[in-house]
């Protein structure tokens, strides 16, 4: 932040100007003039570095969510919250640092007092923060309630195209067994506790470490198989970008690529650069020199 490099730069900047008031060049002497009368005072610095202080969390946050080499979008509810809670937990002595504080919650409130359902199911999804201990408990259990619905349907979904690939005997064996018509009840029952095990199996898991060397991509890869319906809504909801950053950087790297001296280029040919160059960490383009 340029506040930040402000109040870093103090004690140079005023060294910077009594050094030149007191040159014995005129120029010099001028030009010093010139930087103190422009200089903050200390109270006007210390105001500066209590604003940076204030802002630091929300630089920090921004990085964050900025960020395309990991899941963003089930971060930012629990990322919000703790903001939040920094500002209310902050007190300055100063008038207008709190006024700032003030206008900044309000804004907070108004945009973000309820959290869009998508990323709340991000955040249930992602095992660092599944225990959704920043909300409520009336959110967060609408949010349990919402993810089962859409676990129960995709289940439904799921049964319904086995049973359709089925050969047709198989299929009709199926349809009229008589003994499957009478204990229908007691299955339904257990096909029921069944689909609610996978989401409370998961929901009963220790929540993992808050860092970004947690990849979700790995996490969720590894149990597909103990939870088969969960991590495809895994893949639904975590793969939604936070914030368009991404995508922004992805414009700016084409007109890096697109200019006017190289106006020409393929479209093919522009896609394969600008995915070579996103990729380069994970394509061996190079071959080692024997």
């Amino acid at each position: 932040m340029a506040l930040e490099r402000l109040a870093k730069l103090e004690r140079p900047i005023k060294w910077l100007a009594n050094d030149l008031e007191n040159s014995t060049n005129n120029d010099y002497r001028r030009d010093g003039a010139k930087i103190h009368d422009k200089l903050l005072s200390n109270e006007e610095f210390k105001v500066v570095k209590a604003l940076v202080e204030l802002l630091c969390p929300f630089d920090k946050a921004t990085e964050i969510l900025s960020r395309s080499n990991y899941a963003t979008l089930s971060i930012m509810v629990p990322i919000i919250e703790e903001l939040v809670h920094r500002l209310n937990n902050t007190d300055s002595d100063f008038n207008i640092i709190n006024e700032v504080k003030e206008e900044i919650l309000s804004n907070l409130s108004s945009r973000w007092s309820l959290p869009h359902d998508y990323g709340m199911y991000a955040s249930l999804l992602d095992p660092r923060f599944k225990n959704l201990s920043f909300c409520s408990n009336t959110l967060k259990q609408r949010t349990i309630e919402g993810l089962r619905n859409q676990f129960n349907e995709l289940k439904s979904i799921s049964q319904a195209e086995t049973n359709t690939s089925l050969p047709r005997e198989e299929a009709v064996k199926k349809k009229n067994s008589a003994m499957k018509s009478f204990f229908s009840s007691v299955q339904q029952q257990h096909d029921e506790f069944v689909e609610q095990t996978e989401i409370d199996k998961y929901l009963a898991l220790p929540e993992i470490e808050t860092t970004e060397e947690n990849d979700l991509v790995v996490w969720w890869k590894q149990r597909r198989l103990e939870f088969p319906i969960l991590c495809t809504l895994a893949k639904k909801y975590l793969a939604i970008p936070a914030s368009s950053v991404p995508s922004e950087r992805l414009f700016s790297d084409a007109g890096n690529h697109v200019t006017l001296k190289r106006n020409r280029l393929d479209p093919y040919l522009l896609h394969q650069l600008l995915f070579l160059k996103r990729n380069l960490a994970y394509v061996d383009i190079f071959p080692p020199i024997k």
